[in-house]
């Protein structure tokens, strides 16, 4: 669960959010949506804790997992030595359970025994998601999760997040993933400098 209130950040004398207030609840899945600069990636780094705010709190209950619109540098993958080891770093799924999340996410021609830092850009955003979606937290927060997908991986992200148990808040242009994966929707007010829903 999360709860924003009054929340205040500008960026270089600019106001960003002007005591902005919202919550999500328990499995409620928000699409995030306002145009280009508005705001979505710096709300994501304040609810992740790596941005600084001016003024009013911000209550994450339970875990919560982030995957940005890329990976550029994660320590955890770049010193994982294998793939494996950063996507299941408790070793809860078989391989076969693996194989089919990879399937899922366009990731057939990673094996498991590859080192992470060795692969594209694109691939270790989708092995960030990989890890976030294995993991299951309780509050999870995606940044254009379909970006380096065809239509066959949206679709099967589509449906996953559809069938998420946990709360989510996800960053798509992607309208059918927001039709079919979200409850409500949150919109980034760049007038009022209000998150409204």
């Amino acid at each position: 669960m999360i709860t924003v209130t009054d929340l205040s950040f500008d960026y270089s004398g600019t106001p960003i959010f002007d005591e902005a207030n919202f919550v999500v609840g328990n499995g409620i899945k928000v699409g995030l949506v306002g145009p280009n600069g508005a705001g979505k990636s710096t709300l994501f780094k304040i609810l992740t804790g790596s941005q600084d705010f001016s003024v009013g709190s911000v209550d994450i209950k339970g875990t919560f997992g982030y995957v940005p619109q890329e990976v550029k540098f994660d320590p955890l993958l770049e010193s994982a030595t294998s793939v494996r080891e950063y996507i299941d770093p408790e070793s809860r799924a078989f391989d076969y359970e693996l194989k089919e999340l990879f399937s899922g996410l366009e990731l057939q021609n990673v094996e498991l025994t590859n080192k992470p830092k060795e692969l594209s850009g694109g691939q270790k955003t989708k092995l960030a998601l990989a890890r976030a979606l294995l993991l299951r937290p309780d509050v999870l927060l995606l940044d254009e999760p379909t970006n380096f997908m065809d239509i066959p991986g949206k679709n099967w992200v589509m449906n996953f997040l559809a069938n998420y148990p946990n709360s989510l808040i996800v960053v798509s242009h992607d309208i059918q993933l927001m039709d079919r994966a979200i409850s409500k929707i949150f919109e980034l007010n760049i007038h009022t400098k209000k998150i409204d829903e």
